[in-house]
């Protein structure tokens, strides 16, 4: 697999015997050195993966507020999710385009990448959510209620009620 790529490369490398076209793989080999040796190349990796995880933290934080509010009420829910199919059908390199013409070059592509991972996320948490079952989520409600009710009455000392009652529960 590589190996023939890399055969086919330098093939057509000689071939060609034009940079532009196909460069040789020690002209590639020695660019990615001077890269690699440019404190600036640095600098433009880190802020670039920096954007990125912004980005995705800003798109899991929409996507899961939407989701959430879209759980809670279906008129939420009947109203994005239009916006959402949407977003999922049309291309990216549609949104890419109207990007690059309205707001440039920079932050373009973290918000083609938020128009990518929004939709994703918002439909497996909504999904998520609507795939708890009810009976659990009840029988969880009255559990904490339980407990939190049995640490207010009874003290957690030991010796005391709770205590008991603590002990019992672990050895029968």
């Amino acid at each position: 697999g590589i190996l023939f790529v890399f055969v086919l490369w330098y093939i057509l490398s000689i071939t060609y015997n034009n940079s532009l076209v196909i460069p040789k793989i020690s002209e590639v080999f020695n660019s990615v050195l001077d890269l690699l040796s440019s404190l600036r190349f640095y600098n433009l990796f880190f802020t670039m993966i920096i954007r990125i995880l912004i980005t995705l933290l800003g798109s899991l934080i929409i996507a899961l507020i939407l989701s959430l509010l879209s759980f809670i009420s279906s008129k939420i829910h009947s109203f994005l999710n239009p916006i959402i199919v949407i977003m999922k059908t049309v291309p990216i390199i549609a949104i890419m385009i109207l990007l690059l013409m309205s707001i440039g070059m920079r932050m373009a592509p973290y918000i083609a990448t938020s128009f990518v991972i929004i939709p994703l996320i918002y439909e497996m948490t909504y999904s998520a959510l609507k795939g708890i079952d009810k009976t659990i989520t009840e029988n969880e409600y009255q559990l904490i209620k339980a407990t939190y009710i049995e640490k207010k009455i009874y003290n957690n000392k030991k010796g005391g009620i709770a205590h008991e009652f603590q002990i019992r529960r672990l050895y029968g």
